[in-house]
């Protein structure tokens, strides 16, 4: 649930969240599974929810969440101020304090932030960061990575299929230099077909060849 298809970082706190308050409400219910569940996530010895949730929520997520226009006005908690402080120190090396000041003027929609800017109206987190570049780029520039990052492990298991097929029981003398080299240019290549629409057909290339040949 936390790593669904197509999620990315700005999703994944909000449904910890929700995996959390569901579970909650079951050790309050008359099911089956009541007792368990309380004793996994109120334990004392280890408290194995609470080493669970610190594993799969890192301080990225947590202001991932909060940077979405749709949660600007959320409640934080203490913890909660604390981890978006780690994430803005750690991952924004130059001006992270002016980027935090940045975030309470968004929270508060004050300065470039007013109620009236165009970008409230847009519902994609992603374009709305786009378009706070020019007026909060230290903010918007670290907010739009979070926004377009892919939180779950498709782009990890497309990579390690690929390095299986490159570096195969014909080819296991590949160094791993010359390995990454390879699967860098097959996923671009890819990639860039993907960009570029359809393979071109063989008339179609000869004509793009004469008109290389005729600029030469």
């Amino acid at each position: 649930m936390s790593e669904d298809n197509c999620a990315t970082l700005n999703y994944v706190f909000e449904r910890w969240m929700a995996i959390q308050t569901k579970l909650s409400a079951i050790t309050k219910s008359g099911n089956c599974f009541a007792k368990d569940i309380e004793a996994f996530m109120i334990h004392e010895q280890g408290k194995p929810w609470k080493e669970r949730l610190d594993r799969q929520l890192t301080s990225l997520h947590t202001a991932a969440y909060f940077l979405q226009p749709q949660t600007f006005d959320a409640s934080m908690t203490e913890k909660s101020q604390e981890e978006i402080y780690k994430a803005f120190k750690q991952y924004i090396l130059l001006k992270h304090e002016e980027a935090l000041k940045q975030f309470y003027d968004f929270c508060r929609q004050r300065g470039a932030f007013y109620p009236g800017n165009r970008a409230w109206t847009f519902q994609d987190p992603a374009l709305f960061w786009a378009y706070m570049q020019t007026t909060s780029p230290d903010l918007a520039s670290f907010a739009d990575k979070l926004m377009n990052t892919c939180a779950n492990s498709v782009t990890s298991e497309r990579a390690w299929s690929t390095m299986n097929y490159i570096h195969s029981k014909t080819r296991n003398k590949l160094s791993v230099e010359r390995t990454d080299k390879l699967q860098f240019i097959y996923i671009s290549i890819r990639t860039l077909r993907k960009l570029n629409g359809p393979d071109k057909t063989l008339e179609e290339l000869l004509v793009m060849e004469d008109k290389f040949l005729g600029m030469q």
